[in-house]
């Protein structure tokens, strides 16, 4: 009950609303909601719904002439990924639940990122989407007419760590840029792999690394990353690219425990992911290797092209020449590697041997840093 006028538009009173939401014959939600107007401020004091099988209540208050000044606050706890599915049928394979807060407020403090702040603690309890665990997460975020920034961030998933920031900007009508970057720790290679539950070769293994996106959001086939990627206590022997280059080798994947350690440098650019340098060691096994997938967006059928070298001395011990011609390395490695083509697609990589000599300058590429 109250006033309205539209000549400015204003308000005054109070207001309660109490209402129930369903979809496909399910109760997804009740909603109870009071609060009072007063010209252009709106509070909410009273905020309760019972939704997708758990709870949130809070409050709010802010200013439809001033949105950028809202500050309010919610909790949910136990809601329930299956009520998600029986929606949106896309996310049948998330299950578990999730519970958190919302805090919503001005900045405060000397150098605001942006007027308004947001902070998100998730608490999730057995989540995982297909095989990945999704842990707890603290999202910081602030948020302008033209800009969203999300400040250092922390989510635990697949085992592991990830420190996460960015920010999506409007430049003008329909023209975004985005820029994040992400540094992560410990994730679990068995879970991020995929693989089936069926499957008899487990990807032991835990991933780290650094990676940075730059681009359009919307012509996400255009954006731009580069980055790094770490492996340890990994064994990459069933992995088919790996797996080509023991078959060569003729050595046992099977016999190389989850020991292997190894680094890529990346860079992504218009769909195509070069790797000017990677480097993988396991059990006396050294395989080094530079290349380039195309069309990424087609994973697994993207093409490789790229060159691999395996070696089962350290090849600290050949002594290769740190700056010399093409020549005085072939001198160095020949009789102690195994030089092989890449070519195929990441899901089925056709692996030949080649003469050490048609590598040419790829091999200074490639053996870069191996005296380290």
């Amino acid at each position: 009950n109250g006033q309205v006028r539209l000549k400015p538009l204003q308000a005054w009173g109070n207001f309660q609303m109490h209402t129930q939401l369903r979809a496909k014959h399910l109760n997804l939600a009740s909603l109870y909601i009071h609060g009072n107007v007063q010209n252009h401020n709106i509070v909410v004091d009273v905020f309760r719904t019972r939704i997708l099988g758990g709870n949130a209540a809070g409050k709010m208050r802010f200013n439809f002439a001033h949105l950028l000044r809202a500050n309010g606050r919610l909790s949910f706890h136990a809601i329930e990924s299956r009520w998600v599915a029986m929606i949106f049928p896309k996310f049948k394979v998330l299950h578990g639940t999730i519970s958190g807060t919302l805090h919503v407020h001005p900045t405060t403090g000397p150098h605001p990122l942006a007027p308004l702040s947001a902070r998100l603690m998730i608490v999730t309890k057995s989540l995982h989407y297909k095989r990945v665990k999704l842990g707890n997460a603290n999202i910081k975020l602030f948020a302008d007419h033209r800009i969203l920034v999300m400040g250092k961030s922390i989510f635990h998933v697949a085992g592991g760590r990830m420190r996460m920031q960015g920010s999506v900007s409007l430049h003008m009508k329909n023209v975004y840029t985005m820029q994040a970057s992400a540094v992560f720790s410990g994730l679990s290679l068995r879970q991020l792999a995929d693989r089936s539950h069926k499957s008899k070769s487990p990807l032991p293994g835990l991933l780290s690394g650094r990676v940075t996106i730059v681009g359009d959001p919307s012509r996400w086939q255009k954006i731009y990353s580069l980055g790094h990627l770490r492996v340890a206590k990994a064994n990459l022997g069933h992995v088919p690219f790996f797996a080509g280059i023991y078959g060569i080798m003729h050595i046992n994947a099977d016999a190389d425990g989850p020991t292997g350690r190894g680094k890529l440098f990346y860079h992504l650019e218009d769909g195509n992911v070069i790797v000017p340098r990677l480097y993988y060691f396991n059990k006396g096994l050294q395989i080094r290797g530079s290349g380039q997938m195309n069309n990424i967006w087609k994973f697994p059928n993207s093409p490789l092209t790229g060159y691999v070298v395996g070696s089962a001395l350290p090849l600290k011990d050949l002594r290769l020449p740190f700056i010399g011609r093409v020549s005085q390395v072939i001198g160095a490695l020949e009789g102690n590697v195994t030089p092989i083509t890449v070519k195929g697609t990441a899901k089925n990589p056709k692996l030949t041997l080649v003469l050490l000599k048609n590598l040419g300058k790829a091999l200074q590429q490639i053996f870069a840093g191996a005296n380290q």
